[in-house]
């Protein structure tokens, strides 16, 4: 497939055009989620609305649908990469 013309897509942010102070833009915050949403899934983390249905904000977490600057974490996800490695001392 040498030589063969790439599929062109649309240009994205990425964590290297985004500006590290002052309002995150809506490109830049497509960026951090998935940046942070990929990150979570290395340290172990699920979808929050599958793992956690019945919390009623488990749709605000960046684990789930939650953009950020206003994404969180539910507790139990805090709790959940307390206790591997990656966070230890």
């Amino acid at each position: 497939m040498r030589g063969e013309p790439r599929p062109s897509l649309p240009p994205r942010a990425t964590s290297l055009t985004c500006s590290p102070s002052g309002p995150i833009s809506p490109e830049c915050s497509d960026a951090a989620y998935a940046i942070g949403h990929e990150l979570g899934h290395t340290f172990g983390l699920g979808h929050t609305c599958d793992e956690y249905p019945d919390h009623p904000r488990c749709g605000a977490s960046i684990m789930q649908t939650g953009k950020p600057p206003a994404a969180i974490l539910l507790q139990y996800e805090v709790c959940t990469l307390l206790e591997t490695a990656f966070f230890q001392d």
